[in-house]
Formats: C-alpha cells, structure tokens, sequence
C-alpha cells in the first residue's frame, strides 16, 4: 500500500473564510491530484464560529475532502487561534503542510519540497518585536537557549531573528508540534511583559514551538508563500500565492482567469461567489464586455483545462510620465489619454504613502494593477479630468473627479504621472516596475521658471519643506545631492533658489538618463505626433495606433521674470542647460 506524501489542512468555517477554503482546496486538487490527503479543519463549537452551508459541504465531497473539528486553544476573541490545532491532525502522509485559507495553489508543488522538520517561509516583515530583547525574555521564559541564527524578510530585507510567515507551514506528520504550538502561544500571551503581542501571537509562538522540540528549521522561498497582495506576481509561476483579499484576485489576470477557470468546473465554488459579499462576487464576473484577457494564449498553445498556469509573467502595457514641473509633463498625459485604449492618471494621490515609505518598492507596481482592474470592472478611477478630457495644463484645472475611463481590452495602456515625487524616487520606480518606460520631460530653465512664478506657490517659493515628499530626507539621496539641496535651503534670493532647484532637478535626470526617455518640451510641441510615436514603440508588448496630424502651439510667459531671474538662470543653470541644447540666455 502506498501512502501520500502530502496532507494539507486548512481552517474552513462559516462567513468569508468558507469562500476563500472552498477556493484554496479547489486548486490544490486541480494541481496535485488525488493524490494528497485534503483536511478541512472547522472549529467548534459551531455556536461561536457558524455552521458551514449545505453548498460547502456539498463541495468538500465533491472534493473528497476530510473534515476534522478542531478548538481554540487561545480564545473566540482570537480568531487566529482557530489555526494552532490544524498540524496536528492525523494522516498517513509523512508530511503535514497547514495552509493559511486566503491562499491559491498555482502549480503543483514537487516531491520532497519539505525536507526539514519544520519548514516556513521568513516573516515578509519584521512585525514583532521592536527590539531583541522582547526575543531574549521569551526564549529565556521557556528556559531555550538564544539562537545564533538570523534571517532576512524577503520582501524588505531587513535583518531579524528567527520569525516567520504562519500562513504556511510544513512539519513531520503526527507529531506534538501543533500540540506544543499552541502551549507556547497560551504561555505568551498570559505573559504581562511580553507587549504588542496580539495579532502576531501565532508567529511569535511559532519559532519557540520549534526550537522546545529541537527541531531544525529549512527556510522556504516566496514561491511557496508569495504575497501578491505586496507584489505583482513574478515572471515564474508560484506555487502558492497569498493574496489576502478578493480585491488582489482582481488585479492578477493570472489569479483572476485561475478563479473563474475553478468556478466553471465547480458549481458550488461559483454559488459561494455569487451568494458571498459584493467584493467576492466581483472576482468571477466577466469583463464589461471586452476583449480576451491578456493572460489567455493563442489557442494552439493553450494549457489543458485542468492546467490554468499560464506565464505568470504575462506583461501589461505599462508607462511612468515625470519631469522638471511646468515642463509639459500633463500636456503629454493628455496626448497619451486621447488614444484609445489608453489612460493616464495625473498625479494619483495613492501614490504618496507608497513612495514615502519606499521600503517596499513592489507596491507602486500593485497600485498600477489595483487601477487596471478598477478601470476594467467599472470602478471608476480619480483622475484631474475636465469636459471628458485629461487636464493639460493643471495651473488652469487641478481637481480630481470621479470617472471611468473607456476601454476595449484588459491590456490597455496604463499610465500615471508625477513630477516631484516621481523624480525623488527614481530609484524605487525602476526596482519597482522594471519593464514599464519612464518619460522625463524638461524645458527650456527660462520658460520653466517663468510658469512657476505663475502657478504653484512651492514651485513659486522654492520652499522644500512645503514639497509633497520629503526632500532633504530622502533615504536615496547621495552626497552631493544632499548638498544641492542645502543651498537651496540656506539661500535667501527667490530667484536663486528657483534656478538652484532646476539645475537640481536636470542634475537627477543627467544622473539617470541611461534609465529614463527624455523628452525636450520644445521637441513635443514642433513635433507631437513624432514624438509620441517614439515614445509609444518603446512600451514593451504594445503595438500603437496610428497617429494622425496633431497640432501644437508653444506656449511662454518669460515676460513675467525680472533681471534677477534671468541673472540667476544665467550663473546657475547653464551647465545643466547646455546638456540639452540650451545656450540662449
């Protein structure tokens, strides 16, 4: 008699977390076969945690799906807790995988996967404790010597002691792990002097769990556990993918085409969907009456229906628009907008808390998926838009608006644009969104300095302590960037710190130009068409559309700047002006 290799459990009980288990065990046996133990593990008593519904049940045998009761060994007002019993379920596999219910398996996981006595994926981020000593008091608590080894989060790669992600977890079946987990967590959290304990109480518990059984710990890569809900999914297919929310489903055309594949084959999958809250429902249903998507393959090389793995790295038409502000950067926006199957948001506010807490690069990138599947689903997106049409000049106009933008096909192009911000955090852009191009415009110092008298008060002032990003604390700023910046700081002329700001500012651009399209103002306005063409052929997988006569007039308001503007432009700019073919002053 041959036994499975593989038991994977789960908590399945009533409410939204019976669609995500329903969901989670439907991919593992499409991927793995019959050949597993499936265990779906439902607390009790159902007075506290809910009855599962008559379509779930139906699905766990139609799945052929064991169902074990397990306890809260912590307490109700600790969901989480419902998770500590689910290892120690019995089964002939030799090895038992607890699986977080939020999870979808991608692509079958390979023999001998799991080879240490315990296995998990490193915590994505350091969440406990705020220091080392809260590790040192809790292994000294369970009488453990403190452990040499460390480890690095994957996502932000910061240094910590052994600690990680809860939402899988591979063991030796049938042993005290789950029993001696949960021991732990109810020691710790009746401990006083352990803080912020709660929600973090399974993972805190989870490497003392190991290390009082002597176990050695094998950690397991991201395509085991991969957040999606941070990051895009990478260009090899995960195994299994967290993602957290129906709202990630959507933005993930490789998630997404997944879920509705599995919904098609399993009625009582699609009923949870449709009968569950808005959000869920949202997932599996079809596009608003556009194209194929763009995750789907020519039907020659299509994947069995049994087999939805399609690339994981399937790219979508993807732009960044920046540059020196006043430079013509939402005049480009609109340009691009007016395309079809092409929008652009100017200056998206979302975008602030990503870039300023920059550790986690990957985020911008979901944030262009999260718009893709607003745009797609009719969501409706905030956008500075006016009569129907992008703002090009945001002096004028500089409202967002509520609008759903038209398109034909999930892969549209998408855009966003920012000036200050964007070009503070280069750097991030390119680690974030590696395949998309970024168009940084510039203009002539003169003409760009003489719209900034007239539009904005920041740019007007020069004051950097009134900028949208943090200038002068910029983590990725250099030595002498740092030093650029504190002359404008400390200099008390108006038109010295503009023209300072502006050589600052093309000084970036010299500095990345081997990773940037730049784009002269004046060049766009003689030759629109040219120019945008040019632009367009340089995203990659995007073919664009024809492009007819677009007519331009340059726009200039030097006659607002006064001799010691020009002065300044004059002593200040024109080394970084002459790079560019600026020499008239």
């Amino acid at each position: 008699m041959t036994y499975p290799e593989y038991c994977f459990t789960f908590v399945c009980q009533s409410g939204e977390l019976e669609i995500e288990s329903m969901l989670l065990a439907s991919s593992l046996r499409l991927q793995m076969g019959d050949g597993i133990d499936l265990v779906a593990c439902v607390p009790q008593p159902e007075s506290v945690w809910g009855t599962l519904s008559a379509t779930t049940l139906a699905l766990l045998d139609e799945l052929h799906i064991r169902q074990v009761p397990v306890r809260n060994g912590i307490d109700s007002s600790y969901p989480i807790g419902n998770k500590l019993g689910c290892l120690g379920v019995a089964t002939a596999a030799s090895r038992t995988i607890f699986l977080d219910s939020d999870i979808v398996c991608l692509k079958a996981l390979p023999q001998g996967a799991f080879p240490a006595s315990f296995n998990a994926v490193p915590a994505f981020d350091v969440t406990w404790p705020s220091n080392a000593n809260d590790w040192r008091l809790l292994y000294t608590a369970f009488d453990l010597p403190v452990p040499e080894r460390r480890l690095l989060t994957p996502i932000s790669g910061k240094y910590m002691w052994p600690y990680f992600n809860a939402g899988v977890i591979a063991v030796e079946s049938n042993t005290e792990f789950s029993r001696v987990w949960e021991d732990c967590a109810q020691r710790i959290d009746a401990m006083d002097e352990v803080a912020n304990k709660r929600p973090w109480l399974d993972q805190i518990a989870l490497p003392i769990a190991a290390a009082r059984l002597g176990l050695d710990f094998r950690c397991l890569g991201e395509d085991f556990n991969f957040p999606v809900s941070w990051s895009p999914l990478p260009p090899a297919t995960p195994y299994l993918c967290h993602y957290r929310s129906p709202e990630v489903l959507c933005r993930e055309p490789l998630l997404r085409k997944t879920v509705r594949m599995l919904a098609d084959r399993h009625r009582g999958l699609a009923e949870l969907f449709r009968t569950g809250p808005k959000h869920w429902a949202r997932v599996i249903a079809p596009p608003r009456g556009l194209g194929p998507v763009v995750a789907d393959t020519p039907a020659s090389s299509k994947p069995s229906a049994q087999s939805p793995t399609a690339a994981a790295s399937d790219r979508l038409p993807e732009i960044i628009i920046t540059g020196i502000p006043r430079s013509g950067t939402s005049l480009l926006c609109r340009l691009v907008d007016d395309l079809p199957d092409c929008v652009v948001v100017n200056e998206p506010e979302e975008i602030f808390t990503r870039l300023n807490r920059c550790v986690h690069p990957r985020w911008l990138a979901t944030f262009y998926r999260d718009l893709r599947a607003d745009i797609v689903d009719g969501v409706g997106v905030y956008n500075k838009v006016a009569n129907g049409r992008l703002v090009e000049d945001t002096r004028i106009i500089d409202e967002r608006v509520l609008c759903h933008p038209e398109v034909s096909r999930p892969d549209f192009l998408l855009g966003t644009k920012n000036t200050l911000i964007y070009l503070a955090r280069l750097q991030v852009l390119r680690r974030a969104m590696p395949d998309a191009p970024i168009v940084a415009l510039v203009r002539h110092p003169l003409d760009t300095i003489a719209s900034w008298k007239d539009s904005f008060r920041h740019l007007a002032e020069v004051n950097l302590s009134t900028f949208p990003v943090s200038y002068t604390q910029n983590p990725f700023l250099t030595g002498t960037e740092k030093r650029r910046l504190g002359a404008i700081m400390h200099n008390q002329s108006p038109a010295q710190r503009r023209a300072l700001l502006w050589s600052h500012l093309v000084a970036t651009l010299l500095a990345h130009r081997d990773s940037l399209i730049i784009v002269r103002y004046e060049d766009l306005i003689a030759d629109p068409a040219g120019v945008l063409s040019g632009l367009l052929s340089r995203v990659p997988d995007y073919t664009p559309p024809p492009l007819g006569n677009i007519d331009l007039q340059p726009r200039s308001r030097r006659h607002l700047l006064d001799d010691d503007d020009v002065q300044a432009v004059s002593d200040l700019c024109r080394s970084c002006a002459a790079e560019f073919g600026y020499k008239d002053f």
